[in-house]
């Protein structure tokens, strides 16, 4: 599925997949969200934007928060959905980490609104951090483990960094605009990477002790 948002259709069908709905739903508060925060959304300015009335928003989810809560997992079904599509059969672990940059680039407006919104509702919770909610948490720990698999990284501390990386570089970009290659940015990466990899030869395969 497309990282960008599809727009509802103003009258609901007689037949409704309300799987698929939920999630068009979703994808309309991730708009608002982006763009006004977290705090300044309401319930009844995300069923005006869907195009429903308020009781079946409050029908589908129970408040902003249960609301945000699923919008989090689908941006993270979302990311891996890319990111498994990007991958060929038979990809080495270099192949792997370029495809990573190659789909940031490609998405990159995607991936910043979501670095926007999760900082936003981080804000919101009074410094208390993102982990501290325990359905974004369990949702953040299986999107780690997915990506693990992808990747092929299973320690931990070396899959932080790579995501640390990212979010630097997304906020970089944000600031220096196009003056900032990403396929110069990943040349330095991989040679600190691979550098990384020859002086812990195991890392690749010590996923019990990761």
């Amino acid at each position: 599925m497309s990282p960008k948002v599809r727009h509802l259709s103003r009258t609901m069908p007689k037949i409704v997949d309300r799987e698929e709905y939920r999630k068009e739903i979703l994808l309309e508060s991730f708009e608002l969200f982006a763009r006004k925060g977290y705090e300044a959304v309401t319930m009844r300015e995300i069923a005006t934007t869907a195009g429903v009335t308020t009781g079946t928003l409050y029908h589908y989810f129970p408040n902003k928060k249960s609301l945000f809560e699923q919008l989090v997992e689908l941006l993270c079904e979302e990311d891996l959905a890319i990111y498994r599509n990007s991958l060929g059969s038979d990809t080495s672990i270099d192949d792997r980490i370029a495809r990573a940059f190659d789909v940031v680039e490609q998405n990159e407006d995607f991936y910043l609104k979501i670095l926007f919104v999760i900082v936003d509702f981080y804000r919101q919770q009074k410094n208390e951090g993102v982990a501290n909610d325990d359905a974004i948490a369990t949702i953040a720990a299986r999107w780690q483990a997915e990506c693990a698999e992808l990747t092929g990284i299973r320690d931990r501390r070396l899959l932080s960094f790579i995501m640390c990386f990212f979010n630097g570089l997304l906020l970089e970009r944000m600031f220096e605009g196009h003056t900032l290659s990403y396929r110069e940015q990943y040349e330095l990466f991989r040679e600190m990477f691979v550098s990384y990899l020859d002086s812990h030869p195991n890392i690749l395969k010590n996923d019990k002790k990761s």
